[in-house]
């Protein structure tokens, strides 16, 4: 339904999970990028543990670095954490810097409910990589009429002397509009009082953008 949509993370067969990763080339870089799941996969037998790529400390030192042989820039997608929690817990800490060993130029993180912080790690190897431990929820149903912050993900990577970099990120916040009827996510700069009070009449817009601001910081555009 979707040919240009790439899944990561999940394989049909064993075959499928050798090569589960997607290189892209755009504008003379090469990304790639890989997926993995760090929360406990329920109803899969031993035998087909390929389905899903969960983390497995040797495993990612292996991926990893062959992976990043093949490319200009390494981005590591990651489900993690713990859910409704608003700061990256030691063990989320501990991957990042163990990715960024590996060759992981930008870390993006999933599960958590809430936006998490933005922020660079080192690890003792003295590789850095850009981390947005979580980009809170896109589409989110807690069986509640709710308005939910989370945010995209900007980031302009760019080449120059034959070395990639980013050269600017930011987050983009989003609004995951439930009411009775449908969802709908919006841009926070698309999303007015109007809307917010479909689904809770008390609903500010100030006080939303308030929050956004706490907890994205410098790097939400919040207003």
């Amino acid at each position: 339904r979707f040919p240009k949509v790439r899944p990561l993370g999940i394989s049909a067969t064993l075959q499928d999970s050798e090569k589960d990763f997607y290189i892209v080339n755009k504008n003379n870089i090469k990304i790639g990028i890989i997926n993995y799941s760090g929360l406990t996969v329920k109803g899969i037998t031993s035998k087909n543990k390929f389905m899903v790529n969960t983390l497995v400390k040797k495993k990612v030192e292996e991926d990893l670095p062959k992976l990043k042989k093949e490319v200009d820039f390494l981005i590591v997608c990651v489900d993690w954490g713990e859910k409704s929690s608003s700061l990256p817990s030691k063990i989320q800490i501990m991957w990042a810097k163990l990715f960024a060993k590996c060759g992981a130029n930008l870390i993006i993180g999933n599960y958590p409910s809430l936006v998490q912080p933005v922020t660079h790690v080192r690890a003792d190897n003295g590789k850095t990589a850009l981390v947005m431990f979580s980009l809170g929820s896109l589409v989110e149903d807690n069986g509640k009429k709710t308005s939910f912050l989370g945010a995209l993900a900007n980031v302009v990577v760019s080449k120059a002397n034959n070395k990639t970099y980013i050269s600017s990120y930011s987050l983009i916040p989003t609004l995951n509009h439930k009411t009775t009827k449908e969802y709908t996510v919006y841009k926070l700069t698309e999303y007015n009082d109007d809307l917010g009070k479909e689904v809770d009449p008390s609903f500010s817009l100030q006080k939303l953008k308030k929050s956004c601001k706490m907890r994205m910081g410098v790097f939400g555009h919040c207003y």
